[in-house]
């Protein structure tokens, strides 16, 4: 991240990562530690599924869990995750997120900047 905040590969402002917990949870970390429950995993007849609790997003038939995250986080693209953290209630379960072990990935969302 910038000084600004901005990446500057894309302009786009909201850096997260996402996790795929232990439990099956799909989770978002701000930079600032905040955690949310974006939505759920469970196994499917061709891999991993998800459903997010964000306008009905879903995906079916990921082989990976980080395929999985590599589909939240496109469809996540154009969404301003600040006001998700807003909207979503903060994750207080036990689902413990080990950077180290649980699949997870860096992202960039929210919507691009005019460059013109």
């Amino acid at each position: 991240m910038t000084s600004t905040g901005l990446n500057p590969a894309s302009a786009q402002t909201h850096h997260s990562t996402i996790y795929v917990s232990g439990d099956g949870r799909v989770l978002a970390r701000k930079i600032d530690g905040t955690l949310v429950e974006l939505g759920v995993m469970k196994p499917d007849a061709d891999g991993l599924a998800y459903q997010l609790h964000v306008e009905g997003l879903y995906g079916l038939g990921l082989p990976t869990a980080e395929r999985l995250l590599q589909d939240v986080a496109a469809k996540l693209a154009d969404v301003d995750l600040d006001a998700l953290y807003d909207a979503l209630p903060r994750y207080t379960g036990h689902a413990a997120v080990d950077l180290e072990l649980d699949p997870h990935l860096e992202v960039w969302t929210g919507p691009l900047t005019d460059r013109q």
